[in-house]
């Protein structure tokens, strides 16, 4: 009985042999052929890996790599890099990492899939000593009030990786990583670089130099100086607003200093959001410094405006503090309105009544008239130039002075103009882009300052004196009231 158990297990152990197929595998040394592996550019932490593989089959190989060791027949027990699917026959490489300096490895290509795993044949490599990168410095260039341009050329990595680099900067010398002031971080690896050195002071002097840092230690070039720029953008101060219409304004300002550097153009800037700047609206209101003044036109009525002042020079534009303002609702009578034989300069409290100026000149050079004679009573302020006008032609028997033509003036269907007092004279200039048709030069007003001198304002910038005599020959522009 034991005899025929034995050979009924030994049937049955038979059969299930002859029924279950072992797997074949897909792959064998015969079919899948790796090289030798080769490295170069060794370095002490890093190499670069290369090696071939020809697959006799018509199936690709799910994953190949490599994997190293500092023992002898390393494996993917130790360490390894898979460079995932291989398609094609041919040669592949990886960069390997993670390398200590100064030691002896051994490294494999390998080829994986389900079943097999096949490593070439092995080859070993000793990688160098790690130092400090060599680094050169560049000359500093497009030297600002407040920036410059540097940078550097990283000429070795010290046979490791150079994972940042750039420049650091002081002012007290002896450069390092550890006292530098600030630094620029622009990219890794060898080569040049430039690097952008901002939030400098003006006027200052400066130690740069370039640096690398690799896995060892960081690596500098030459130490450089260089003084920043005096120059800045000029200061400047934004005026009051004043003279606020439906469609137009009055503001200005006075530039402090120029920043070193003469100012080309000023005026003010403006618009319905808050910080506007010159490419908003804005106006050009002459150059070099001091004082002053803007007109602010085609406003929306009955909006709320922001207006800073503004100067520009070589090095950029300085702004001035910041000042809002509401226009009117539209309104009847405003400045720079046709409007009764000329053009509306000024409105009064009331909104109903004004000034206008005639269209053009009325002389291209008048005296004042009366020489020496005193002719008293004369006025100086808004709404007194016609009192005034009317004193002089009633007691100066001169003719053609230029109260006299203001006087005899029939134009555009009025006959009632008048030679402008002092301020009225000065409101024409702050309009004078409005009214149109001036020069840039004298011009007389009816406002007597003593018997042999009276006042007049350039129209080009708004001086006001009295120190020509009444015989000299001045421009003359006639208004009227309305």
């Amino acid at each position: 009985m034991k005899i025929v158990h034995t050979i009924t297990f030994f049937l049955l152990v038979l059969f299930s042999a002859s029924c279950r197929k072992e797997p074949e595998a897909l792959r064998g040394s015969n079919k899948i052929v790796i090289s030798v592996t080769s490295v170069d550019t060794i370095k002490a932490t890093w190499t670069v890996a290369k090696s071939t593989v020809i697959n006799n089959e018509y199936n690709s190989i799910p994953e190949h790599g490599f994997c190293w060791d500092t023992m002898p027949l390393p494996d993917l027990r130790g360490i390894f890099q898979s460079l995932g699917p291989l398609v094609k026959n041919g040669q592949f490489s990886a960069k390997l990492t993670g390398l200590q300096p100064v030691r002896k490895y051994y490294i494999r290509a390998y080829t994986k899939d389900k079943y097999n795993t096949i490593y070439g044949p092995q080859f070993e490599f000793t990688t160098h000593s790690l130092t400090s990168p060599g680094i050169n410095t560049m000359d500093v260039n497009n030297i600002t009030p407040t920036s410059a341009q540097c940078g550097g050329e990283v000429t070795n990595d010290g046979n490791g990786m150079v994972l940042t680099r750039g420049v650091c900067w002081n002012t007290e010398g002896n450069l390092t990583l550890i006292n530098c002031k600030n630094k620029t971080n622009d990219g890794t690896g060898i080569g040049s670089f430039i690097s952008k050195v901002d939030g400098l002071s003006k006027g200052t002097t400066y130690f740069i130099r370039a640096y690398a840092l690799n896995e060892k230690d960081s690596g500098y070039g030459e130490i450089k100086t260089f003084t920043t720029e005096s120059l800045d953008v000029p200061t400047v101060n934004t005026s009051s607003v004043s003279n606020i219409w439906d469609s137009s304004a009055i503001c200005g300002g006075y530039v402090v200093t120029d920043g070193g550097s003469p100012v080309t153009t000023r005026g003010v800037c403006w618009s319905s959001s808050m910080n506007p700047t010159i490419n908003n609206f804005h106006s050009s209101d002459g150059i070099g410094t001091g004082t002053f003044a803007s007109n602010i036109i085609n406003l929306v009525p009955n909006t709320l405006y922001y207006v800073r002042s503004y100067a520009t020079n070589s090095v950029g534009t300085g702004y001035g503090n910041e000042i809002s303002f509401t226009t009117l609702p539209v309104q009847i009578f405003h400045i720079g309105q046709n409007y009764g034989g000329g053009i509306i300069f000024y409105v009064d409290s009331t909104r109903q009544h004004g000034l206008i100026a005639a269209p053009v000149d009325q002389s291209v050079g008048a005296e004042w008239g009366c020489s020496y004679t005193y002719i008293g009573g004369t006025s100086t302020d808004i709404g007194k130039g016609q009192a005034n006008n009317a004193l002089i032609v009633n007691n100066c028997s001169q003719a053609n002075i230029a109260a006299r033509i203001c006087h005899n003036l029939d134009l555009n269907g009025f006959n009632d103009w008048f030679l402008p007092s002092r301020d009225e004279l000065e409101q024409m200039y702050l309009q004078k882009n409005l009214i149109g048709g001036f020069t840039d030069t004298w011009y007389w007003s009816s406002s007597e300052f003593s018997a042999n001198f009276c006042w007049y304002v350039d129209l080009g910038n708004g001086f006001q004196s009295r120190d020509y005599s009444k015989g000299n020959t001045f421009k003359v522009r006639a208004v009227r009231a309305f």
